[in-house]
């Protein structure tokens, strides 16, 4: 699993980097498609990708308020996940 924090839709470039292109195209397509707002309680999972089995998108908002409420989103979305997970620092 890979979780990976953006604040707005020009992060995925940069910190997605760990991906290929096609895969950074899918994700950025699937968010744009699923209206995901880059806030601190938006998380998308997504699947199907070849290096992780899932991507967990989390938005993070401006401030640090903002950014302890994503950290509970994102403890939510992979209470139930077993295995490694890949966290992208900002």
């Amino acid at each position: 699993t890979l979780v990976l924090p953006l604040r707005s839709a020009a992060d995925l470039d940069s910190r997605g980097d760990s991906l290929d292109a096609a895969s950074r195209g899918m994700i950025a397509r699937a968010l744009q498609q699923g209206g995901f707002g880059y806030g601190p309680r938006d998380v998308q999972t997504l699947r199907g990708f070849e290096v992780f089995d899932r991507v967990v998108v989390v938005g993070l908002g401006d401030d640090v308020l903002s950014a302890q409420t994503a950290g509970r989103a994102v403890g939510r979305a992979l209470a139930t996940v077993e295995g490694p997970v890949t966290l992208v620092a900002t």
